[in-house]
């Protein structure tokens, strides 16, 4: 009989699945049309059309926080969720052009702001650290308005934005308020407004609150240009940006590592003259903080203490550094007021005395800094001697030889903020070089053109190749569909 025998079973397999195989092939090919990938996020313009069944993923270029502790980023197809666990917040962002995931009274009930993303009707900000972060993404355009005194900011191009009455500035005199809500209405009317730790105003509905200098690390604090970016799709360029400084600032501190191998470490004082409270002294570096990990990254020995000295006291400590940088303005001052104790110093007689208002001005201290803080490093190894002798300092100025500096004029109020860093060569170690090129189970070092050229031939068959088979598996496809 048909059924003990064994070859009646393939046989019927075999039918079974040519009968089935154009529908399985068809379901595959609707599949495989019904999803559309976008290959970039929309910066800069709305969804055109939005299908649910569709699964389309908006955001196919995403952050998440590598060096931050203090935030953390949820994607959906056509929403996000970002929270900051500091102040306990989070914040919905759906793609313009589609739906939010539920109605507005639900999300808004969960979420400290819900908004539609990317950002169109602008940017109001409370902090001049917040700026440097906007004018890097090339969002100065953007910003509808300051809330604070502009005689903290330190771009030339916003300031003029704000005297042309491009940008708006909102700030109350000391001791008085601000009257707010200053923005009411649709949410998706109102422009989102980054505000501080310590700002509880309710300047309207799109509160975005920032907490970078609640993380322990350089790179952890800049990473909140990403929460910045996520606000306008931006997710593709902060992750570059970010990828650039983090490359630049572990060659910097490899090279330091290197130069110092063989040598002893430079020694660095962090500090300056404290006049406020009932007893003056001098404040030291109290590690960790980002100065110290500048130290440890250039290879240096910071000398830093938990409490305030006296003038006796700091001298004991810092009269033999290599190296001070005072982080104020008023050195000039203090040395002339206690000049027979302190023109001993090692680092007052050679002339190692620094101060932050360098190249960029002290204003940009408290600006730009914050988007820069590979650039910072590399000032730093250049005053300790662990950096590159082609580095122009930023930042730091050498006091008793060096003029204080100034934001730079603004060229175009339209280019996005770029700050040239110094090119890092890494060094090589000379133990390196006894590092074999060849491996012993290697007989011989192939011709590389000869290699790439054979490879790039081969490439280009197999693209060649793989152009036909799609071209063939979407005639079939529609083939079979229409057969259908």
């Amino acid at each position: 009989m048909a059924l003990t025998n064994p070859s009646y079973f393939v046989q019927l397999e075999s039918d079974l699945s040519m009968k089935f195989l154009p529908l399985a092939l068809a379901s595959a090919c609707l599949s495989a049309t019904s999803v559309t990938a976008l290959q970039e996020n929309l910066e800069l313009e709305c969804a055109q059309s939005y299908d649910a069944n569709s699964k389309i993923d908006y955001f196919p270029h995403k952050v998440a926080p590598e060096f931050s502790n203090e935030w953390s980023i949820e994607y959906q197809l056509n929403y996000k969720i970002i929270t900051n666990r500091i102040a306990n917040e989070t914040y919905l962002m759906y793609q313009c052009g589609t739906p939010p995931p539920e109605d507005l009274e639900t999300l808004n009930a969960k979420h400290t702001s819900v908004l539609s993303v990317p950002v169109t009707a602008g940017i109001a900000f409370t902090s001049g650290t917040q700026l440097g972060h906007l004018e890097v993404l090339g969002l100065r355009q953007n910003i509808t308005m300051h809330i604070g005194n502009p005689i903290y900011l330190a771009s030339d191009c916003l300031l003029d934005m704000i005297a042309n009455n491009t940008t708006d500035n909102e700030f109350a005199p000391w001791g008085e308020s601000l009257e707010v809500p200053l923005f009411e209405g649709d949410a998706n009317e109102q422009p989102v407004v980054f505000r501080g730790a310590y700002d509880t105003q309710a300047y309207g509905s799109n509160l975005i609150r920032i907490d970078s200098a609640s993380e322990n690390t350089n790179a952890g604090t800049f990473e909140w240009h990403k929460v910045y970016a996520a606000m306008f799709n931006l997710e593709k360029l902060a992750n570059e940006q970010m990828d650039e400084r983090e490359e630049r600032y572990e060659c910097v501190s490899n090279n330091a590592a290197l130069i110092v191998a063989d040598g002893v470490k430079p020694t660095v004082i962090w500090a300056y003259w404290n006049s406020y409270g009932t007893t003056p002294g001098w404040a030291l570096a109290n590690c960790p903080n980002y100065y110290c990990e500048y130290a440890t990254k250039c290879d240096a020995d910071l000398i830093n203490t938990d409490r305030q000295l006296n003038m006796t006291e700091f001298a004991s400590i810092a009269k033999d550094a290599d190296h001070w940088i005072y982080p104020s303005t008023d050195f000039d001052t203090i040395l002339t007021d206690n000049y027979d104790l302190l023109s001993e110093f090692k680092s007052v007689k050679n002339g190692e005395v620094y101060d932050y208002q360098g190249r960029a001005g002290r204003d940009n201290w408290f600006g730009d800094r914050m988007v820069s803080y590979d650039i910072v490093l590399e000032d730093f190894c250049e005053i300790v001697g662990t950096g590159s002798a082609l580095h122009q300092r930023r930042y730091f100025r050498k006091i008793d030889t060096e003029a204080k500096g100034n934001i730079e004029q603004c060229t175009d109020v339209t280019a996005p903020l770029a700050i040239k860093a110094t090119e890092c060569i890494p060094i090589v170690s000379e133990s390196l070089e006894e590092i074999p090129i060849v491996s012993e189970s290697s007989e011989e070092i192939p011709n590389v053109s000869e290699s790439s050229e054979e490879t790039s031939e081969e490439a280009n068959k197999i693209s060649a190749a793989s152009s036909i088979v799609l071209w063939v598996s979407g005639l079939a496809c529609a083939a079979i569909v229409f057969a259908l």
